[in-house]
C-alpha cells in the first residue's frame, strides 16, 4: 500500500484524524475481534441478491467507532479515497479490508450456526464479489424519507458487507 497515490488531505478536501491505510486495516481487524468476543456483531441471511434471483448472500453489520468510521469511509487514505485514485486501487483496498475481516467472522461460526453453514458463510464472505459499504439502513432506496428526515451529520455507523455467494 505504501507506493500508492492517494490524494492529500488538503486536496482531498475532508479532514479527519490522520491514519495509515494499514492502520485503517489494523483498526477494522481489532474492531471486528471485540465484537465477535463481544456477540456484537451477527452474520445475517441468507439473503437473497437482488440483482440475480438464484444467489444468496450473508450480510453482516458492524459497528465502528465514528472516528474508524469517518477514517475508513471519508478519509484521504480510506475507501472512497482509494477509489478515486483508480478502480483497481479502490478493488485493491477492498480486497485486503475483506481479507483481514472474512476470516474472522467465518471462524465465529457460534454467531450464524443456526441459520446457515460455515460453508455457505465462507463462500459468500470470502467471495471476489465481496464488499464493504454503508449499512443498508444508509443505502436501501426505501430509507429515502428516513434518511431527509435527519439532519446533516451521521448519528451512528455500521459497515456491511454484503456478499454473494459464487455458485
Amino acid at each position: 500500500m505504501s507506493d500508492l497515490k492517494l490524494p492529500t488531505p488538503a486536496a482531498w478536501g475532508h479532514h479527519t484524524v490522520p491514519i495509515t491505510p494499514a492502520e485503517i486495516v489494523g483498526q477494522l481487524t481489532q474492531e471486528t475481534k471485540q465484537a465477535i468476543k463481544l456477540y456484537d456483531v451477527l452474520p445475517d441471511g441468507p439473503e437473497p441478491c437482488r440483482d440475480a434471483p438464484d444467489y444468496e448472500r450473508v450480510s453482516v453489520t458492524l459497528r465502528l467507532p465514528e472516528t474508524l468510521f469517518d477514517q475508513l469511509m471519508n478519509g484521504a487514505t480510506g475507501y472512497r479515497a482509494h477509489y478515486s485514485a483508480g478502480v483497481e486501487t479502490g478493488e485493491k483496498f477492498n480486497r485486503e479490508l475483506v481479507k483481514a475481516i472474512a476470516p474472522l467472522l467465518v471462524e465465529a461460526e457460534h454467531l450464524y450456526q443456526d441459520k446457515f453453514s460455515r460453508v455457505f458463510c465462507q463462500r459468500s464472505l470470502c467471495g471476489s464479489f465481496t464488499k464493504l459499504w454503508y449499512s443498508k439502513e444508509l443505502t436501501d432506496p426505501r430509507a429515502q424519507a428516513y434518511l431527509l428526515s435527519l439532519g446533516e451529520g451521521l448519528q451512528g455507523a455500521t459497515l456491511e458487507a454484503l456478499l454473494e455467494r459464487s455458485s
